[in-house]
């Protein structure tokens, strides 16, 4: 082949060329951890399988079965009443139900700790009056807690499902006979399988990465045993070879959900006619996402907002901290947009490419495998690429390695958003702008980007939320010397100190508040 046609053939085929140019880091990483066992760390699986492995698994294991199953009853129950009944603030509470996704598990985590622990002020209090509450640090309090915060996921999607063909099935099963609890386990669920489905894989995903608050609540899980055997034994080998472990999951869930994604649309949205109940009736129902919203967002938020009073920081100590995490938060959703939208573009040019839906899938799946798994697995790669080379690595504790995880975990995030915007693309409005003589760079000014910008700016407030609410990797990746709000959160809670974190704890849901509820009315 000649070097112009060859040059020819590579143009034609940029968009397969810049997605697996993109997934290149995910798969690297994925490489890495698998590569790790080649070289297995004997002395510290011996110490692993004879002391703490089964643990870590058995709790690991239980911490999602509780954790999905709390989040799957809270977020079908609740998108079922949302979507079936007409009560008094159902328009308001159908958009502050997904606002908890807004909250870092470990902040309301230790909130809950320190308002249930034995010496918390709650517990101090009830137990003036004989009454005893049981402490949140085991693996029923962890699953309550998790799944509290992270219900809507599943939310959302059975809501979207309830909206288009789940109330269907329901009017279908009660006009053959069923009454409506048969109605509803019978024709409803199996509809919205999909959605319920996805959503607490959606759920186990962010349960297994979870350090934080498994950390403030006593739990042992894989992700707490590669952070031991990483800062405690500095056995970066053996942490890569238990994170390939968590990988596995990870990896399964992301393949369930995208096959649930790719198969289980949920039609049009409909306007559905809700039963509009009496007075009485619309108040209790009112008040059961009432409580759940409380318990989720309010009473945490409250008690901060306490503590911070009491224990206030001075602006010469928190203005650094403030400017360290928008600084990350910022540059790392810029990023992630950037290539979020690069992304977009080589799917939409190179739709019928054989291998683009496979790089555009690996490029997304580091929001499957846990930030902890991720710094590690990264770590591991580019170590081995700079040792291979005869260099000596020089990337730890680097912004730019920091930078790189959190846009490899966090671009499906930014991709998911900018894609919706371009589905909405009529390719008749491009063809014509073409056939007025306007060029590529014309069209993508004039035409194209106005069209994406809501699109865009909902991908960089996702991602900048995302990031600043991160914990693991930012934990064991950060420059020496750089704080976040989240890092500080962390620093506070391990020392039991949770009146001293209330602050950028607070500061922390405040930030990410206005951009979750802008997004959620828009969605």
């Amino acid at each position: 082949m000649s070097r112009g046609a060859s040059a020819s053939a590579t143009r034609r085929r940029w968009p397969l060329i810049l997605a697996w140019t993109i997934a290149l880091p995910p798969l690297s990483a994925i490489l890495a951890l698998l590569a790790a066992w080649l070289s297995p760390e004997s002395a510290a699986w011996d110490h692993l399988v004879r002391y703490r492995l089964w643990d870590y698994l058995a709790q690991t294991a239980q911490l999602g079965l509780g954790a999905g199953f709390t989040a799957g009853v809270l977020g079908i129950g609740l998108a079922w009443l949302v979507c079936r009944f007409e009560f008094p603030g159902r328009r308001w509470l159908e958009v502050a139900l997904a606002l908890p996704l807004a909250l870092p598990a470990y902040i309301v985590a230790f909130v809950y700790v320190g308002l249930l622990d034995y010496a918390g002020a709650l517990a101090t209090g009830l137990r003036t009056l004989g009454l005893a509450l049981p402490s949140p640090r085991n693996l029923i309090g962890a699953s309550l807690i998790l799944g509290l915060v992270l219900y809507p996921y599943v939310y959302l999607l059975c809501r979207a499902a309830l909206l288009g063909e789940g109330m269907r099935c329901y009017e279908g099963a009660r006009t053959l006979g069923a009454g409506p609890w048969r109605a509803f386990f019978v024709g409803v669920l199996p509809a919205l399988a999909p959605a319920w489905i996805g959503g607490v894989a959606l759920v186990l995903m962010e349960t297994f990465a979870d350090y934080g608050a498994v950390s403030v609540l006593g739990v042992e899980t894989l992700t707490v045993g590669i952070f031991r055997l990483w800062q405690g034994m500095f056995n970066l080998a053996a942490a890569t070879q238990l994170a390939s472990i968590l990988l596995l999951a990870a990896l399964l869930l992301a393949i369930l959900e995208a096959s649930l994604r790719a198969s289980g649309g949920v039609g049009s949205s409909l306007r559905t006619r809700r039963i509009r109940l009496s007075p009485l009736a619309g108040l209790v129902v009112a008040l059961i996402p009432l409580a759940v919203l409380a318990f989720a967002l309010l009473v945490p938020v409250a008690q901060l907002a306490v503590w911070a009073i009491d224990h206030p920081w001075p602006l010469s100590k928190l203005l650094p901290v403030v400017l360290d995490t928008l600084a990350i938060g910022l540059t790392a959703a810029g990023l992630i947009t950037f290539l979020a939208l690069a992304l977009a573009v080589a799917e939409r040019k190179g739709s019928q490419m054989p291998g683009l839906r496979l790089a555009s899938f690996v490029a997304g799946l580091g929001y499957a495998v846990p930030g902890a798994v991720l710094a590690v697995a990264l770590l591991a790669a580019i170590g081995g690429a700079y040792r291979r080379l005869g260099l000596e690595p020089a990337v730890y504790g680097s912004l730019g390695l920091l930078l790189l995880v959190l846009a490899v975990r966090f671009i499906r995030v930014g991709h998911a958003a900018v894609a919706a915007g371009f589905a909405r693309f009529r390719p008749s409005l491009s063809e014509a702008a073409k056939a007025l003589g306007a060029g590529p760079f014309l069209r993508a000014r004039r035409l194209h980007l106005p069209l994406l910008a809501p699109s865009l700016a909902a991908a960089f407030l996702l991602s900048t939320v995302e990031v600043m609410k991160e914990l693991p990797a930012t934990l064991l990746l950060r420059p020496f010397g750089m704080d976040t709000l989240a890092i500080r959160v962390y620093a506070h809670t391990a020392e039991g100190m949770w009146a001293e974190a209330a602050v950028p704890a607070l500061l922390l849901i405040l930030i990410a508040l206005p951009p979750a509820w802008w997004l959620v009315r828009r969605r």
